[in-house]
């Protein structure tokens, strides 16, 4: 078997920037990702244009945080920031699609948190575990909320809007399975296979839905706001529709569980605890792409090379 973390990186062509822009459209569009080349070139040290996209294809996340940290030590302007991580963000993309990298380089501009690079952030089990805990001292009607959530985030795996997407009849309980949205082909549903515990917690669930509403109907979404989950809540309209859970108000209820444990999680900080817990106890790329729904370049450059770095990391302190 072939070992993913040693794969050979192909041969830097300088050919690949003329094929890049060759894919632009018009002119002006050409003319503004030449100049922005410029640009970052210079702000990483190179005389030469090529040898800047030399040095990415061989090491396009290093370059970017290169680039990053000397745009964030001359306090560049954040629009002309994001518009130079922009430019290695596209061509990071083209290149991986052409052959020239064997991976698509994870490279993301945030505006709002102004981070340039998305680096990788996931949750331990002992953290886990202390989340566990804690929602365990919370009053009993809120509970089977907390429990599902932390069951389809972390131990299933489940993207945010995935979860928040599950209905009462995406529910399988005969063959511990659920329906979600299928990321790749909107409109349509597929299939998963779920813990027996996710299954219990869904259905507990569904049960406060008919106590609040007997006659919800089959569409009508298993997670709702918290505040539904309270005693003193009183439906003021039967027959109609719980309002559904948004991503808002499942991002402060996952930001309560790190308040708790004095940690800042996200939700998808989940999803990447499971699968880099997954890859270390040795599950092969294959079963972890099924698993989370994802290419195999996209696992392994997430998950695989991260443990590899972080290994490499350790060995120099010893």
């Amino acid at each position: 078997m072939t070992n993913v973390l040693t794969l050979p990186i192909p041969e830097p062509s300088p050919d690949i920037w003329s094929l890049f822009l060759d894919s632009k459209v018009s002119d002006k569009t050409r003319q503004t990702y030449q100049s922005r080349l410029r640009r970052a070139s210079q702000r990483c040290g190179y005389e030469e244009e090529s040898r800047f996209i030399k040095g990415f294809l061989s090491a396009p996340v290093e370059t970017a945080f290169r680039l990053r940290d000397s745009l964030q030590r001359d306090g560049i302007g954040q629009s002309d920031g994001i518009h130079l991580m922009a430019l290695l963000s596209a061509l990071g993309r083209f290149a991986w699609k052409q052959g020239f990298l064997p991976y698509c380089p994870d490279i993301q501009v945030g505006r709002r948190e102004r981070r340039y690079v998305d680096r990788l952030d996931a949750v331990t089990e002992l953290e886990v575990e202390a989340i566990s805990s804690h929602i365990g001292s919370l009053p009993e009607s809120i509970q089977p909320l907390h429990r599902a959530v932390l069951e389809g985030l972390y131990y299933r795996g489940l993207r945010l809007e995935e979860l928040l997407s599950i209905r009462r009849c995406d529910l399988d309980r005969e063959r511990n399975q659920v329906s979600i949205e299928d990321k790749f082909h909107k409109g349509s549903h597929v299939a998963i296979p779920i813990r027996e515990s996710f299954v219990q917690t869904l259905s507990q669930l569904e049960s406060k839905l008919l106590d609040l509403e007997p006659r919800a109907p089959e569409r009508q979404h298993l997670f709702i706001s918290p505040a539904t989950f309270a005693d003193h809540y009183v439906r003021r309209r039967a027959g109609a529709l719980i309002k559904p859970m948004n991503d808002s108000t499942l991002n402060r209820l996952v930001h309560s569980w790190g308040d708790s444990i004095g940690i800042k999680v996200s939700p998808h900080m989940f999803r990447h605890g499971i699968a880099t817990h997954l890859a270390g106890k040795g599950v092969s790329i294959r079963d972890l792409a099924i698993f989370l729904r994802q290419s195999t370049s996209e696992v392994q450059r997430y998950y695989f090379d991260r443990l590899e770095s972080t290994a490499r990391a350790v060995m120099e302190l010893i």
